[in-house]
C-alpha cells in the first residue's frame, strides 16, 4: 500500500467516524427538542457517510477508481445541500421545544 493509498484510508475512516458522530448526536437532539432543522442535519450527514462509504466499497469491488470518486462526490454534494438547507428551515417557532408556549 503507498501513503496516498493510506491517507485516503485514513482520511474517509475519520470522515466516517465523525459524520456518523454528527448524525447520531443531531438525531438525538432532533428526538429531544423536535427541532426539524436538526433533523436535515442527520439526513445530511447521513447522505454524507453513505457516500464516502459506497464510494470506498465500489474501489474496493471495482478497478475503477473514478466510480468510487464519483460516488463519494455526489453523496458529498447531496449532503451539504441537506446540511444547507436545514440552516434556512430553522425558524423562531421551530426552536421552541414541544410542550412549551
Amino acid at each position: 500500500m503507498d501513503i496516498y493509498a493510506l491517507v485516503i484510508v485514513a482520511a474517509n475512516t475519520l470522515t466516517l467516524s465523525a459524520g456518523g458522530l454528527i448524525a447520531l448526536f443531531a438525531s438525538r437532539a432532533y428526538r429531544r427538542t423536535q427541532v426539524t432543522a436538526l433533523r436535515a442535519v442527520a439526513v445530511g450527514f447521513l447522505f454524507v457517510v453513505a457516500g464516502t462509504a459506497l464510494g470506498g466499497l465500489l474501489h474496493l469491488v471495482s478497478a475503477e477508481l473514478i466510480v468510487g470518486v464519483a460516488i463519494q462526490s455526489v453523496g458529498t454534494a447531496i449532503g451539504l445541500v441537506v446540511v444547507l438547507y436545514s440552516l434556512y428551515t430553522t425558524s423562531a417557532k421551530s426552536l421552541v421545544p414541544s410542550g412549551v408556549d
